[in-house]
């Protein structure tokens, strides 16, 4: 699993406690990157596999 930081966590803590599931698993991630100001997350979505 990569690694999270710190907001991250706090919200999925919080989300989980109230039971909120994620939609589809995350396959891979690109973490913000300031100099490009984008990010990217890849899902497993619907008929994947």
């Amino acid at each position: 699993m990569p690694t999270r930081d710190a907001v991250d966590v706090a919200l999925l803590s919080a989300a989980a406690r109230h039971g909120a599931q994620p939609a589809e698993a995350r396959t891979a991630n690109r973490p913000f990157d300031a100099d490009t100001w984008s990010m990217a997350v890849v899902t497993a979505g619907a008929g994947a596999g």
